[in-house]
């Protein structure tokens, strides 16, 4: 029987023309994000922002490497995003990538 992908290591690393993302959202959502890309070499997640210390998705950016942060702001900092997937429900942080968005930020 195969392994999940939470469970093997991630094989292709990215490439210098991967698309750098960044996920807001750790449960169910943002684990099936890290999942998915886990072995896509034409993405590269640079980070993942997570309130919920017991968040399912946290454990697995941790497998995979992947930088881990509690302040979404602090993680689009982190080097570029050039995709922000927001699968963390809350009003506040769509608010917010509004404003980013209007800013000319896409």
């Amino acid at each position: 029987m195969k392994k999940p992908l939470s469970q093997r290591a991630r094989r292709n690393p990215p490439t210098s023309g991967a698309t750098n993302v960044a996920i807001i959202g750790a449960g169910r959502g943002g684990a099936a994000l890290m999942e998915i890309f886990a072995n896509d070499p034409l993405v590269r997640i640079v980070g993942v922002a997570e309130l919920d210390p017991k968040a399912p998705g946290l454990e697995l950016a941790r497998q995979f490497r992947i930088p881990i942060t509690h302040d979404y702001r602090q993680l689009l900092a982190m080097e570029r995003v050039d995709l922000i997937i927001d699968v963390s429900g809350d009003a506040e942080v769509w608010a917010f990538l509004q404003d980013f968005h209007r800013m000319g930020v896409t």
